[in-house]
Parts: structure tokens; sequence; C-alpha cells
């Protein structure tokens, strides 16, 4: 019980404004690469994750502006978390989610805040980047840059406390990516870079893989 008190305060008290404040800036992160690799192979992974944090965004907010580009995408998705009815396609990814893990459970019920979290937490941990799929693993890369150039230190500050809490992720995420980015571009990459060195990304793909 003191457990389930200490996580439910701690989320509602801090970890709920510092996502929704995260989910902001990386949407419009997220936005400012859609717009400069609009028309490169990668136009499709940027528009990508200006949906994943739209939604994300919009369960915590619902005055956050949604790019037109992506809006009747976020609206399905935000309608069918909502709903959370059971198993469909996920629009974001073509891969079957259960989106009746949606629904508030346990001390995340009656209460706005928290429910709101709990949704947007899940949306984040529900979608998978997976490396087998190209489209999915730029948006990966393209994720782990907007990281760099918004508020690193807000996700560290979520992830450490969440993992301490619920144990850390097994699946790859920025501490993995960043390093591996950095080796295949020498350096970080901006987004004329990352539009013309495909060999580069080629061997971001192997150091990931490995």
């Amino acid at each position: 019980l003191y457990f389930s008190m200490l996580l439910s305060q701690t989320e509602k008290d801090y970890l709920a404004a510092e996502l929704a404040a995260l989910s902001q800036k990386m949407l419009e992160q997220s936005t400012l690469q859609y717009e400069a690799l609009t028309g490169t192979k990668w136009e499709s992974a940027a528009e990508r994750n200006v949906a994943f944090f739209a939604v994300g965004a919009l369960l915590q907010d619902d005055t956050t502006a949604v790019p037109d580009a992506v809006r009747e995408t976020v609206s399905r998705e935000v309608e069918r978390i909502y709903d959370a009815e059971g198993i469909q396609t996920c629009t974001l990814t073509a891969e079957f989610m259960d989106y009746s893990q949606y629904k508030p459970r346990g001390n995340y019920v009656g209460d706005e805040t928290l429910e709101r979290y709990f949704r947007a937490m899940m949306w984040y941990g529900q979608i998978n980047f997976t490396q087998k799929n190209d489209s999915l693993n730029r948006s990966a890369l393209l994720m782990t840059l907007a990281m760099l150039d918004t508020d690193f230190d807000t996700w560290e500050k979520i992830y450490t406390v969440t993992s301490f809490f619920a144990g850390a992720s097994d699946d790859l995420g920025y501490y993995e990516y960043e390093p591996a980015i950095e080796e295949a571009y020498g350096g970080i990459p901006g987004a004329y870079t990352l539009a013309t060195d495909e060999k580069a990304y080629a061997r971001f793909v192997e150091l990931v893989g490995q």
C-alpha cells in the first residue's frame, strides 16, 4: 500500500507535469524535423514522429495544436485510446495493438491528472519502433536526435524514477541509440546529412543491430 501511494503521489505531483512539458517539446522538434526532411527518404519517419508525439501531448492537454499533416491520424488514435475496446491495427505502425490496455486502472482511476498521465505513458510504452522495419528504425533515430535538441534531462529524470519503481526497459533506447548515431555519422547529424548520407545510416543500422 505504501509503495502504491508513493508511486501515485510521485506521478501526480511531479512526473505528470514533466511528461506533459516534454511531450510538447518533442512535438515541436519533431515538426521541425518533418519540415526539414519533407521530400527525402526520411519524410514518412519524420511524419510518424509528429503524429506519435501529437497523440501523447493531446492525451495530456486537450488544447494541443495538432499539425494538419497528421490531424486525421492523431484523431483516430486518440479516439481508439479513449474507447479502449480491444485489438486493432495501429495507424502509425500497421501493427496490432490492444487498445483495452489504455483503460485506467488501480490508483489511476478517478483522478484526471493520473488518468491522463496513465494513457500517455501507456501510449509511449506500447509503440514499438522495431529495427526490422526501416521506416520505424529511422523514426527511432530521429526521435533520439529530437531528444538531444529539446530536454534530455527531463526525459532522463522521468526514466530514472519510473525505472526505480517498475524496472528498466528491456528495449533499446536513448542510451543505446545516441552513441551509435555519433559513431556512424562522426557526430550529431543535421537534416542535410541525414538526407544525403545513406552510408552512415547503414552503419547506424549495423551498430544498433549488434
